[in-house]
């Protein structure tokens, strides 16, 4: 019985996330030419079939768990990303539309479904304009771990490039929901109630912190959010005229950065609570999710679709509000991969 490959969204599942330094490419024809992606799709087709890739087989062999659970593997498909359309065809007929992001999209076809990674660029980088090489310092795969593993072992192998797991700290993921928040309380009260839900936090300890808690979940509530904002704002007013509530440890690497007004009163809250300074070196932040996302320290994110609705008062779908959110925050990704790569290459 025949299956078709079904193409998940971009909204389908987690990611994880991955930081490159710049591509190399001995040949004179760019990388992202669709001729050279051609050719790059047949021979990561022909890795996973088993043929030699540099000396070492990487083929996921008979039986992979790939192949259970999605059937034989089809082909592999490289492909630009065209900046003015949907990652997926699927999120294009729901009108959720993702402009602006640039790279190559790779697609790796089952039977039964489509995995897919993504390598991204910032448009408005100057960096890495040699003509042999390439700079696309965010990698996102959604992929099993087999899958992810062949592809990581061929463009690292390919394009001489260094491939490291993104973690995400405390500070960075604070800074994501902050974002999506205030663009969330711009768009109004109606829109805020369909762009937010509840906000889950969960900190993470050192055991020389709290021997026998290893994490703490908080939940806020979605009418409770701008609360915690309007007093986290106070909370900042009065630090910066002179007390010391609502000011944050410079942590390392950082720099000086300003309070985030729901991270502010989420701080105080839990110390009022617990006693724990969130801030504490010992404690971090593993996880949140909110209305429009989920982020994990250990490198993943997970966007969570935006439900097609009415159209506002300027005529635009209300969905648009939340996609731009999203598109703002994928923005501070890609800028936090290129930061971390130029780092680490100085």
């Amino acid at each position: 019985m025949a299956h078709s490959s079904r193409r998940q969204s971009f909204y389908d599942g987690s990611f994880t996330l991955y930081r490159l330094s710049p591509l190399y490419y001995a040949r004179s024809a760019s990388l992202l030419l669709p001729e050279t992606l051609l050719l790059h799709s047949r021979r990561f087709t022909e890795s996973l079939k088993g043929d030699v890739l540099r000396g070492v087989y990487v083929g996921l062999g008979e039986g992979g768990e790939v192949s259970i659970a999605s059937g034989s593997l089809k082909t592999c498909q490289w492909t630009l990303l065209d900046p003015r359309s949907a990652i997926s065809d699927e999120d294009e007929n729901q009108g959720l539309g993702f402009p602006g992001l640039e790279g190559i999209k790779v697609d790796a076809q089952y039977e039964k479904t489509t995995y897919t990674a993504l390598l991204l660029r910032n448009p408005d980088s100057t960096a890495s304009r040699d003509t042999n090489q390439i700079y696309l310092p965010l990698l996102m795969i959604r992929m099993p771990p087999a899958l992810r593993d062949s592809l990581i072992a061929y463009i690292g192998t390919t394009f001489d490039t260094r491939i490291e797991p993104m973690r995400l700290s405390s500070y960075f993921m604070g800074h994501m929901l902050e974002q999506y928040l205030e663009e969330s309380v711009n768009a109004g009260s109606e829109q805020f109630e369909k762009m937010m839900k509840s906000i889950q936090l969960v900190l993470g300890f050192k055991n020389i912190v709290a021997p026998d808690l290893k994490a703490l979940s908080i939940d806020i509530r979605r009418e409770e959010v701008t609360g915690f904002i309007t007093k986290g704002k106070a909370l900042i007013q009065k630090a910066s005229s002179g007390g010391s509530a609502g000011r944050r440890v410079k942590q390392s690497g950082e720099g000086d950065k300003q309070p985030r007004p729901f991270m502010t009163a989420m701080k105080k809250y839990i110390a009022e609570q617990t006693s724990l300074d969130i801030e504490h070196k010992d404690i971090s932040l593993s996880k949140l999710s909110c209305g429009g996302f989920a982020l994990s320290a250990d490198g993943k994110v997970r966007f969570l679709a935006p439900i097609p609705t009415a159209l506002t008062e300027d005529g635009l779908p209300e969905s648009q509000l939340a996609q731009g959110a999203i598109a703002g925050m994928m923005e501070q990704l890609l800028a936090e991969a290129s930061a971390r790569s130029a780092q680490s290459s100085d």
